[in-house]
């Protein structure tokens, strides 16, 4: 029959126990919080590409109403290339 632990011993085999939960409860966490990231970034890519969607769809709209490519590169940013490109998408 196993000796029972006592004192010191057993003392040191509860923290043990109490640590290998604490690391296990800690892994999870830390599991759960990349998912979120993970997600978020994901989220993110897609709400950027839905608004650079939309600003093309802006552009060739104010282009079909006659504004100038000059005036579409000045108020959007970009160059009057990226504009060209844009129509014609």
């Amino acid at each position: 029959m196993p000796k029972a632990k006592t004192g010191l011993t057993a003392v040191i085999a509860d923290l043990k126990f109490q640590n290998n939960k604490t690391l296990d409860t800690l892994s999870n966490i830390v599991e759960r919080v990349e998912n979120l990231e993970n997600n978020n970034s994901a989220t993110q890519k897609s709400l950027a590409s839905m608004e650079m969607r939309m600003r093309d769809m802006e552009i060739k709209l104010r282009s079909e109403k006659g504004e100038r490519n000059i005036d579409l590169s000045k108020k959007f940013g970009l160059s009057e290339g990226r504009i060209c490109q844009i129509i014609k998408s």
